[in-house]
């Protein structure tokens, strides 16, 4: 069992994050996010779900390609990747000059794990809808089970007409939506190698030569937009939806899913992820809670943030997950320093009496018994008071791991908050990316 903590109790200064519109910004002493340039943006922590940043969440925007990653996830889920795919007529209906795709020709096969690269790395159009057929009978069907897939993964604010992402009015997600699944289609293995490949070759056919696609996520590609650590992810575009990316990185064992939808171009897509997976290392830290205490670093949360309010769409799956993070309590739970209630009767006096004949009435001396439920509460008090020395001991070496741990990530945050500033200052002055 994990939970986050804070790896600084100093907030972002105004120089190195500006004002942003981002909700979690107005979480109670939450670390203040980084401004993005796309219209809406979602940070997750893989292993908990937590929401760690959030600019409009749950706004519904078109989602162009990266819709192809809850295309992949139905593959992945029912399809052997040896399997033999044929390209009908219907796939190459999506060969348009205008369109993304690989200009197969009615005939040509490919294995299905050879069709996710050219779906995930080309983001081909006829291919997607090949896949589509090829897995549900029909596109029709894909795409129902695209949107009872996404309802069972929690999504709050997304619909599905088309396998591609091809614009439609019907066709919608959101930025908390995509994280959800880029999230579940990081469970496979093969699709992380995918994702992560900077190029892939697809061998000849009877109808082709050999076919190498580059792929078109930035913080993948050495370069000034490189980001170590970053697992892969997917783009989009299209006039409508402006950029989309959805992404993911790893270090130090804890991964973040992160999406950005909205953005003006590619380039400023990849300034806001990295600015995303900076903010989401450098704030927080995971916090094991299965060793018998919980161990806060920083700034302790007085509550959970809150839930991001949904936002009026007609279409709306029904499960409505919350957009939170877990918030322990800043110390071990107090043991009361008295005892258990004290359940017994007061003492009784037991009075005997003797009368003598012929002389006169004797009262004998009184006797005062004390009752079982007496001595277990002594006994109680004596063990609460053991507990409570165990407890202080623990204390004192919770404190003293807690100071040494916080003086390093204050260390490691300072660093990062001048290399954060550095980039924002040449954003400002304009040397950074347009």
């Amino acid at each position: 069992m994990y939970t986050f903590s804070f790896s600084s109790a100093v907030r972002a200064d105004e120089e190195e994050y500006p004002e942003s519109p981002a909700e979690s910004d107005s979480w109670e002493n939450w670390p203040r996010g980084p401004e993005i340039q796309g219209q809406t943006g979602c940070l997750m922590e893989m292993e908990t779900g937590a929401v760690l940043y959030a600019k409009g969440g749950q706004d519904a925007m078109y989602p162009a390609s990266i819709t192809k990653v809850m295309t992949a996830l139905i593959v992945l889920e029912n399809c052997d990747l040896s399997s033999v795919v044929t390209m009908t007529e219907t796939g190459l209906a999506y060969s348009q000059p205008e369109s993304s795709g690989i200009s197969a020709q009615a005939g040509e096969q490919f294995t299905v794990d050879q069709c996710l690269q050219m779906l995930m790395v080309r983001s081909a159009n006829d291919v997607a809808s090949q896949l589509a057929e090829y897995t549900a009978g029909s596109a029709d069907v894909f795409v129902e089970r695209m949107n009872s897939r996404a309802a069972e993964l929690g999504c709050v604010n997304t619909h599905f007409t088309n396998a591609t992402g091809s614009e439609d009015p019907g066709q919608y997600t959101c930025a908390y939506d995509m994280t959800l699944i880029l999230r579940d289609a990081l469970r496979y293995d093969r699709f992380r190698e995918i994702i992560a490949a900077n190029q892939i070759t697809i061998p000849p056919t009877e109808y082709s030569d050999t076919r190498v696609y580059d792929n078109h996520v930035f913080l993948r590609q050495e370069g000034e937009y490189y980001y170590d650590g970053c697992l892969g992810g997917k783009t989009g575009y299209s006039e409508s939806s402006g950029s989309t990316l959805v992404c993911a990185a790893e270090r130090n064992g804890r991964v973040l899913v992160g999406a950005v939808l909205g953005a003006p171009d590619t380039a400023s897509n990849a300034v806001d992820m990295r600015a995303l997976f900076d903010y989401g290392f450098s704030e927080f830290n995971h916090v094991d809670l299965t060793r018998g205490y919980e161990m806060f670093v920083g700034v302790t949360p007085t509550a959970a943030p809150p839930k991001i309010t949904d936002m009026p769409v007609s279409v709306t799956p029904e499960v409505t997950p919350a957009l939170t993070t877990a918030a322990p309590t800043a110390e071990p739970a107090a043991v009361s320093s008295a005892g258990p209630a004290d359940t017994s009767s007061e003492e009784t006096q037991t009075i005997s009496e003797v009368t003598a004949v012929p002389t006169p009435e004797v009262t004998q001396p009184v006797k005062i018994t004390t009752s079982d439920a007496d001595l277990n509460t002594d006994r109680s008090a004596e063990r609460t008071d053991t507990t409570k020395k165990k407890l202080a001991i623990i204390a004192v070496i919770v404190l003293a791991s807690a100071v040494a741990i916080l003086l390093l990530l204050q260390r490691r945050a300072r660093m990062i908050r001048e290399r954060n500033r550095t980039e924002y200052r040449k954003r400002r002055n304009g040397g950074g990316e347009q």
